[in-house]
């Protein structure tokens, strides 16, 4: 079951031309995106449940692997075990 799309439009200008932190939190029925530590979106699942049984994480690409890919320059991608509070994601993006 497709557990559907964030619909969140962001200014290109603030994207273009600058290095942004984004992160996303995933609970086992919600989703979060947050942009330079502010959170910008939710989304609750349909469908809770463990992300291993929900298809695992694709980066940079659509699991389709048809468009929508991710056309940019990454430097650092961290992978953590717990759900990071909206503070500590705060903290992070900010902290040179």
């Amino acid at each position: 079951m497709a557990q559907g799309p964030h619909n969140t439009p962001i200014e290109r200008e603030r994207l273009i031309g600058n290095w942004s932190h984004l992160a996303y939190t995933f609970e086992s029925d919600l989703l979060t995106l947050y942009l330079d530590g502010e959170s910008i979106t939710s989304h609750k699942l349909p469908v809770p449940g463990p992300a291993s049984e929900l298809g695992g994480m694709v980066i940079c690409g659509h699991r389709a692997a048809v468009g929508r890919n991710f056309d940019g320059l990454m430097d650092e991608i961290r992978v953590d075990q717990s759900v990071l509070r909206p503070e500590q994601i705060h903290e992070i993006a900010n902290t040179p």
